[in-house]
């Protein structure tokens, strides 16, 4: 379950990364740099996902062996 908060957290932590490059590459007229900001925020959002989805599987696993 630990993993899991950790994941969520991350996932938190990317979706912020992701939307702070958004307003930032709209206020600096779509500066590149900010766009590649934006893609390595949503690969970490994906990242976090596909972890999550793992760990989650791993917790039913447990869970549904006891």
């Amino acid at each position: 379950m630990q993993a899991i908060q950790e994941d969520r957290m991350a996932y938190r932590a990317s979706i912020a990364c992701h939307e702070r490059c958004v307003h930032n590459y709209f206020f600096n007229n779509f500066y590149w740099r900010e766009k590649t900001c934006m893609e390595n925020c949503l690969d970490k959002i994906n990242q976090a996902t596909v972890i999550t989805n793992i760990n989650y599987g791993k917790f039913e696993d447990v869970e549904s062996k006891k």
